[in-house]
């Protein structure tokens, strides 16, 4: 995989000024501090050295709220990964107004039983990940949906950490697309 930056909503690089990234040898820095209006921020970083580099966003829960966010926002982003996104109090529909304005191609993922029986948040995180690449789609958007299968007994946990029954999938995704 070529270089490229990853936005990590709720993640990723931090606000000092240099950061490392996966190995020592790709030092980021970062370039833009995205403050949203539920008082969250997110670190837009790069490589250091010469740019200008595709850039990935990627979120998880209210960082997949915060990832379609930015897609709606920022034209020059090229790849959006949401992982099971929150609704954040009816919020994501308001953002998917605007889903004309994307121009990233997007993966959307979730677990099938990422429902509110199941997860600790109440929340139908299936509709949302669905509402997302209707939207997208209704857009003429490119998008992937994937639901993935039934995560133990609650599939908001299966993004907890990075495991191997979606994280092939992402860096596949990315890496054909950046």
């Amino acid at each position: 995989m070529g270089a490229w930056s990853l936005f990590a909503a709720l993640g990723g690089c931090t606000s000092s000024d240099a950061h490392t990234g996966d190995s020592a040898t790709s030092p980021q820095q970062v370039v833009e501090t995205v403050t949203y209006s539920d008082g969250l921020e997110g670190y837009l970083c790069v490589p250091a050295g010469e740019g200008p580099f595709p850039v990935a966003v990627l979120g998880f829960s209210r960082g997949g709220f915060l990832t379609v966010a930015t897609l709606t926002e920022r034209p020059d982003v090229s790849v959006g990964v949401v992982m099971a996104p929150a609704p954040v109090n009816g919020l994501l529909y308001s953002v998917l107004e605007d889903a004309d304005q994307v121009q990233a191609t997007t993966l959307v993922l979730v677990a099938e039983n990422d429902l509110p029986e199941f997860n600790n948040e109440n929340e139908d995180h299936v509709a949302t990940a669905t509402a997302v690449y209707d939207a997208l789609v209704g857009a003429d958007k490119e998008a992937e949906l994937v639901i993935l299968d039934a995560w133990e007994d609650n599939g908001h946990d299966l993004f907890q950490e990075l495991r191997d029954e979606y994280w092939g999938r992402v860096t596949e995704f990315l890496a054909s697309r950046l």
